[in-house]
């Protein structure tokens, strides 16, 4: 979402300079060609570095921003901890890209972090967008100020993002399946707040109902070498060969294009879950849990359950599979409708264009 904002405002005539606190990886190379400036700091997960926090300042100091914007939690604190120290003091919005259930769930330094930004939420921002509204209670009820609190909900393009039936075939022909197969996909890093142990416990119950569907598994660290995918296929008895796991990809319109059924299985932590909307702008309908603002999002482009609950996972699933291809299409043509209509980025750029002009007419003169 960032480089696509970036992205946005490079063309609508802004300059954006871009900084990573960890190694940039793949969203460098299209920051730049975007006409982005763009600094890869390298800190390592976990251990922050003095050092390149004044780097971070000396070339914020240069570039001289009238706004600086953080960027999820320790992109927040790390632009708050620069701004004290630059020669002018540009104005500053923090944007928070998650949901909050419980600080238990993250971990002991992020939940440390949080707990800074909370302090100095009535001090620091103009503004603090959020993306999802379920994520502004929360973090308001852990003391983040309620007077800045905005709403922008993640947009998608939906040109690079929609209905392509040839996709279909390739990725079959790549996985060497028949035409008939029914494709379920779970797009998404392995992380705890994924939850991909229940996505996989659903999952098996149906591979073994429906000998027709295969699920595909893809993300950042999603391969069969993970102990606990390798534990779990070894404990599966004649399913094995209907999942498969992808690794990252970087074909995700795609692959996205190309699945049945989309599923998110996400636990806690999500806002806003990209793959969500993502799979909507394709055209493809979606079975996903009730974190953050997915209910709201999806609308009647999906069934939502509980999180945590394999079970209701599963019938969730079975309901889908005993639609007709022509129901789930029905179906995904409602979802691709609604995001076009409520959450491309043709509109979403500019909600985040007028709320970084508004923090910039807040700011004290420095």
């Amino acid at each position: 979402m960032l480089t696509q904002l970036v992205t946005g405002l490079v063309r609508r005539g802004h300059a954006c300079g871009v900084a990573s606190l960890a190694a940039g990886g793949k969203h460098l190379a299209p920051l730049r060609a975007a006409g982005a400036s763009v600094i890869d700091l390298g800190m390592r997960s976990g251990r922050p570095s003095l050092r390149a926090l004044l780097r971070l300042r000396q070339d914020a100091s240069t570039f001289r921003p009238d706004l600086l914007v953080g960027w999820m939690y320790h992109g927040n604190l790390a632009a708050s901890l620069i701004q004290r120290r630059m020669g002018h003091r540009p104005a500053m919005v923090w944007n928070i890209r998650q949901s909050l259930y419980r600080l238990q769930d993250e971990k002991r330094g992020s939940a440390f972090v949080i707990r800074c930004l909370a302090h100095a939420s009535n001090r620091r921002p103009q503004r603090i967008l959020y993306n999802s509204a379920l994520s502004a209670r929360q973090h308001e009820a852990l003391g983040f100020d309620a007077d800045k609190t905005d709403l922008v909900p993640n947009g998608f393009d939906t040109e690079l993002f929609r209905p392509d039936p040839e996709a279909r075939h390739l990725l079959l022909r790549e996985l060497k399946l028949p035409q008939e197969v029914v494709l379920i996909g779970r797009i998404g890093r392995n992380a705890a707040m994924k939850d991909h142990p229940t996505a996989l416990a659903a999952c098996a119950g149906i591979c073994r109902n429906h000998p027709e569907v295969h699920v595909l598994f893809a993300g950042t660290g999603m391969t069969d070498d993970d102990p606990v995918f390798r534990d779990f296929l070894s404990r599966q008895t004649g399913i094995a060969g209907q999942i498969h796991f992808l690794s990252e990809r970087q074909d995700l319109p795609q692959l996205t294009a190309a699945l049945d059924i989309v599923l998110s299985s996400s636990a806690f932590g999500e806002g806003f879950p990209n793959v969500v909307g993502e799979a909507m702008a394709c055209g493809v309908p979606v079975v996903a849990t009730d974190v953050g603002d997915t209910a709201q999002v999806l609308g009647q482009a999906g069934r939502i359950v509980p999180p945590r609950d394999p079970r209701r996972l599963a019938a969730a699933l079975e309901e889908m599979l005993s639609l007709t291809t022509d129901q789930r299409q029905s179906l995904g043509s409602v979802g691709r409708q609604r995001i076009v209509a409520e959450f491309s980025l043709e509109s979403v750029v500019p909600r985040y264009e007028e709320r970084f002009i508004q923090a910039m007419v807040l700011a004290p003169v420095s």
